[in-house]
């Protein structure tokens, strides 16, 4: 009950608080909504169009309740309700895969409890953007694949790599973060994989991954790997941003800005706050009216305390050692920092131009 009770009342603040319309480029992926609504040709963006599909079938529903000086609030209601599917998808994958793991049912329950307010990811469940996608899904991939080296059940590589096409035409970043992680999680397994069991799970990984690709194509008439972009995106991250920290910044100017040669600052800041100023933040988000300060001998008591937390989050992943037993080994505790370090690698090479993070 603790876990669905978390979870409605999380879905019930971003709700009542935040409108999505506000979200990480709303209106550049809206042109999606605009094509599935039958009001343009072509969304001529580079993004896989299943997320987006899923989206305007929400709001397609939503029009049942259409009022035209209410339509931010209508939109932003589906995209949460739709968002929430997807994390609904991805939890229950998270619960197989701690379950299959041994870890019992009431700290599991415990942990997406947590997990429903995590700030990394009810952001990215008010948000109109495809990266939930990696979430839903790729807790399923990592759980099919334990179950392949653990039980041998050779079939279930069919059921993997329908779900990886998908990551793989969403998102350039989303489809290179997930390779990324799958092949740190699985690195010392390899050696395990028999190579006549990947003939027909790599067939149709192939196949499917092409007429997913060739279906966006088709519609966005601009492929995901190639393509013009903005000019406020086509910027590089020099080589310093990966390992330069603003010490004194961080705890007297946490904000944006101040730290936006800094990769350790931004996720430091960001992971139990807003750097960009696009959530909790946001000048239209009811989030930021009628605050209360509890710790007000800070100087910034609300990003001073998101500091404290991030850097205590990090170091509790890196110090818990229930993970690295042979009953729960499933995720590495270098994961973390590997996975900066992909986001770091991404923000240093031209693919990176590509795509919007």
């Amino acid at each position: 009950m603790t876990f669905i009770s978390t979870l409605i009342i999380s879905h019930s603040i971003g709700e009542i608080f935040y409108n999505s319309i506000d979200g990480t480029d709303f209106y550049r992926y809206f042109r999606y909504i605009e094509y599935f609504m039958g009001d343009i040709e072509s969304p001529s963006r580079e993004q896989g169009i299943f997320y987006f599909w899923v989206i305007s079938l929400f709001i397609k529903y939503s029009h049942n309740f259409y009022i035209p000086e209410y339509w931010e609030f209508i939109y932003s209601s589906a995209i949460q309700f739709g968002n929430l599917l997807f994390y609904i998808i991805g939890v229950i994958g998270i619960c197989l895969l701690l379950r299959a793991r041994q870890i019992s049912w009431d700290r599991i329950f415990l942990s997406c409890s947590l997990l429903n307010f995590f700030p990394p990811v009810l952001g990215g469940r008010l948000i109109m953007k495809p990266e939930i996608i990696a979430f839903a899904f790729l807790p399923w991939i990592i759980y099919s694949l334990e179950v392949y080296f653990e039980k041998d059940r050779k079939g279930i590589l069919i059921f993997t790599s329908l779900l990886m096409s998908l990551i793989l035409t969403s998102k350039g970043t989303v489809a290179l973060i997930s390779i990324f992680a799958l092949f740190v999680i699985f690195f010392k397994k390899l050696q395990l994989i028999k190579l006549k069991d990947l003939i027909l799970p790599t067939l149709i990984l192939l196949v499917s991954t092409y007429l997913l690709y060739f279906e966006n194509f088709n519609i966005n008439t601009i492929s995901m790997l190639n393509h013009q972009e903005q000019d406020s995106y086509l910027n590089k991250a020099p080589l310093s941003f990966i390992y330069n920290i603003n010490f004194l910044d961080l705890i007297s100017n946490p904000y944006r800005n101040f730290h936006a040669n800094s990769m350790v600052g931004i996720t430091l800041i960001d992971l139990f706050n807003d750097y960009f100023n696009r959530y909790w933040e946001h000048s239209r988000s009811l989030f930021i009216l009628d605050r209360i300060e509890v710790f007000s001998f800070l100087k910034h008591p609300r990003r001073n305390l998101s500091l404290v937390l991030s850097i205590f989050f990090i170091v509790l992943i890196k110090s818990d050692t229930s993970f690295s037993s042979p009953t729960h080994n499933f995720i590495p505790t270098g994961f973390p920092p590997l996975s900066l370090r992909t986001l770091s690698i991404n923000a240093n090479i031209d693919f990176a131009s590509s795509n919007t993070v």
